[in-house]
């Protein structure tokens, strides 16, 4: 079952590009993922992704701008965005996906790597989001929004923890955090609890 934000934002998007997006995926129980090769953690098993191809006759502003788009309003609806870029395949579009990780602001390519990320598609993500969740329109400096925040204050303020940090907590790679409210974030994104 796909989280009530997520679907929000799909139903928003599905509504607003009607012809010019098709969704190919959303929620994905664990066997359906590992049949379809999914990544171990995937969104698609926290109901907090869906899977989409875009026009075929898009060029990267009209992606640039959906991204845009897709930003504004996961803030609107107080949720962080995170996204791939697949590649165009000819006949059936623009490959993208989209989620609502805790944190947000991971983007990555067609190798699922960060490093393979387009420098457009990686730019979209990062532009600044403006005092009512609008892209590029950011005002003053103090304004602005990052994608991924840092520093544990802002963990205990925010309630958000970077993927790249809990990933690294849940694997051991790093001691567990001693603050309490650090802790129950990276537990229930393990056990993928809203």
């Amino acid at each position: 079952m796909m989280r009530p934000n997520t679907k929000q934002l799909l139903d928003y998007l599905m509504a607003k590009y009607g012809n010019d997006i098709r969704l190919t995926s959303g929620y994905r129980d664990p066997a359906r993922n590992a049949r379809v090769g999914g990544a171990k953690n995937s969104q698609h098993m926290f109901g907090r992704a869906f899977d989409l191809n875009a026009n075929q006759r898009w060029r990267t502003k009209d992606l640039t701008s959906f991204i845009a788009d897709a930003r504004a309003k996961a803030a609107a609806l107080g949720v962080p965005l995170s996204g791939g870029y697949y590649g165009l395949t000819p006949g059936q579009g623009h490959s993208l996906h989209l989620d609502t990780r805790p944190g947000g602001g991971v983007t990555w390519g067609a190798d699922r790597r960060g490093a393979s990320t387009p420098e457009w598609f990686r730019a979209a993500f990062n532009a600044p989001l403006g005092p009512g969740g609008e892209v590029g329109a950011a005002g003053p400096a103090s304004t602005q929004t990052p994608m991924v925040a840092t520093g544990p204050e802002v963990f205990r303020e925010s309630g958000s923890v970077p993927p790249q940090q809990m990933a690294a907590a849940l694997q051991g790679s790093q001691p567990q955090p001693r603050d309490p409210v650090i802790a129950q974030l990276l537990q229930d994104w393990q056990y993928g609890r809203p």
